[in-house]
């Protein structure tokens, strides 16, 4: 199931209350805040701007951003909140989780009238599934997460096509690399040696733009891969080390429990309950 843990993967969505919202709880820190309005206009202010929202537009919180909302008289809407790592799995693609990211810097995204009403029923749908207890929730909630997602990136690519400067063009590279290339390079180096540049600055560029080093990256894309494979197929440990490059099987054992917090088998018994 989707859990609330530091660097796991993690999804709710709330109504905005009428006598306004608070965040970034300490617990959400490493979370990222989407508000979308259904009607009405809400005050978002962050540390270093206020954006008024209304339904032809959304907001997008980094993690660790504080922020206040206050509501109209007549608003009602809802806060998505999720880790990078829910987001990775949605999208089946660090290059997209990346993009939606930079989508995150702008703070405000203005929505097509003729995008309006779909979006509204996919982050309602979102609501409902989320507060079910019914099988498939997790995967449910993905697939409609990964529409919702996408439909924001490509909005923001023909909104504002990107002029990307050289470190930028590096990041989104590493990125795309990281989709390709995950189960057989693991280390930063790998990437480096790529793209022609050296791991530091790599390093330093990934970091810059994203918060997190480059190792990161690469370590959760495997776990990404590892978790889905564990809840598709019934293989056995051996087999999933093997689908990502891992040889030895302990060494494989001892990657996803130092990432993960527990071992392999108790994961894959925690998602089947």
């Amino acid at each position: 199931m989707l859990n609330h843990e530091c660097g796991s993967s993690f999804f709710s969505v709330a109504s905005l209350q009428r006598h306004g919202h608070e965040g970034r709880l300490l617990q959400d820190n490493y979370c990222y805040t989407v508000v979308f309005m259904e009607k009405g206009s809400c005050e978002c202010q962050t540390s270093d701007q206020v954006l008024i929202l209304d339904p032809s537009s959304v907001a997008i919180i980094k993690p660790k951003q504080a922020y206040t909302l206050a509501l109209s008289q007549s608003g009602c809407g809802y806060v998505l909140s999720f880790t990078f790592e829910f987001m990775q799995a949605a999208l089946n693609s660090a290059g997209m989780a990346q993009e939606f990211h930079l989508n995150s810097t702008a703070g405000q995204i203005a929505i097509p009238d003729e995008d309006r009403g779909f979006l509204q029923d996919i982050v309602c749908r979102l609501r409902s599934e989320f507060q079910t207890t019914n099988g498939l929730k997790d995967a449910i909630l993905r697939g409609l997460f990964q529409i919702f997602a996408l439909y924001l990136n490509r909005i923001t690519a023909e909104r504002q096509p990107s002029i990307q400067n050289r470190c930028l063009y590096h990041a989104n590279r590493f990125f795309a690399l990281l989709d390709e290339h995950f189960a057989t390079l693991k280390m930063p180096a790998d990437y480096a040696n790529l793209l022609a540049v050296s791991p530091s600055y790599l390093n330093f560029i990934i970091k810059e733009n994203f918060g997190l080093n480059t190792s990161y990256y690469i370590q959760q894309r495997v776990l990404t891969e590892a978790k889905k494979l564990m809840s598709s197929h019934e293989i056995t440990m051996k087999e999933v080390a093997y689908k990502l490059g891992f040889f030895d099987v302990s060494h494989f054992s001892k990657f996803f429990k130092r990432n993960t917090g527990m071992p392999f088998t108790d994961f894959r018994r925690a998602i089947a309950a």
